[in-house]
């Protein structure tokens, strides 16, 4: 197995794909950063949702950033682990 032709032909690929045709590169970069966007947008959902359930009175503000991203990672973390059991 010749891993320089294996390596190269990769870097021509990927070349191939970003300047080949023009349009996707910034296609790519936007769909990424809509991505992350989203991803985060998840993790402060769930950990809101997550409080509602919990029952908290008065209604939670939504008002502490880091706690619900925090909280949005454990419950994230939790429902994986439940669901590979």
């Amino acid at each position: 197995m010749n891993y320089g032709s294996l390596i190269s032909g990769s870097f021509g690929y990927t070349k191939d794909a970003l300047w080949g045709e023009w349009g996707r590169g910034p296609i790519l970069v936007v769909l990424a950063l809509v991505q992350m966007f989203t991803l985060f947008l998840v993790l402060l959902l769930n950990s809101y949702v997550v409080r509602v359930l919990a029952s908290w009175r008065p209604a939670p503000d939504a008002d502490d950033w880091s706690r619900l991203f925090v909280g949005g990672w454990k419950w994230n973390s939790h429902s994986m682990r439940a669901n590979i059991k």
